[in-house]
């Protein structure tokens, strides 16, 4: 199996970590207080760059190790119904995660947490509307929760037209 789309999706998160982390980095003033409004998002940076540099390294390590760019398979016929690899899905996540940010000032959280949830489900594969509906509404609940609850922060509630 053909494994540079793995290599091309993990730089890509990459670089997205290190726009996301400068980007963060201008929320609050942190001098004072060690834990500002910047915080979490910066975390959340650190742990993709993370998360992505390890798949990276893994690729580039094994590549070294063979004279070709083909992992080879563990069985004869790979299970994957999406054999080959194919980078389309994670960008398509990306760009649920993006319309999400885009979303959120204009609709509210209300409509747009639980579309994007569900749509981001829809692309791996979770068609089952008994399954869809509940973890969209629990999540958007959670979320609004953590926000609104333990960060009080508020969040815009419905559409602003």
């Amino acid at each position: 199996m053909d494994r540079r789309a793995d290599l091309f999706v993990a730089v890509l998160v990459l670089a997205f970590s290190v726009l996301y982390f400068l980007a963060a980095s201008k929320f609050g003033d942190t001098g004072r207080e060690p834990l500002g409004e910047g915080s979490l998002p910066r975390l959340l940076a650190v742990i993709m760059a993370m998360g992505s540099g390890w798949v990276i390294f893994r690729r580039l390590s094994t590549w070294r190790r063979q004279w070709d760019h083909r992992v080879p398979s563990e069985v004869e016929q790979d299970d994957d119904p999406n054999y080959p690899v194919s980078p389309v899905r994670p960008l398509l996540m990306v760009g649920v995660a993006l319309g999400y940010v885009v979303m959120l000032p204009t609709i509210g959280i209300v409509v747009s947490t639980p579309l994007a949830v569900m749509v981001g489900m829809r692309l791996w594969g979770v068609r089952e509307w008994r399954t869809l509906l509940p973890v969209a509404l629990g999540l958007t609940l959670a979320i609004y929760g953590l926000f609104a609850g333990f960060l009080e922060v508020l969040l815009p509630l419905w559409p602003a037209f």
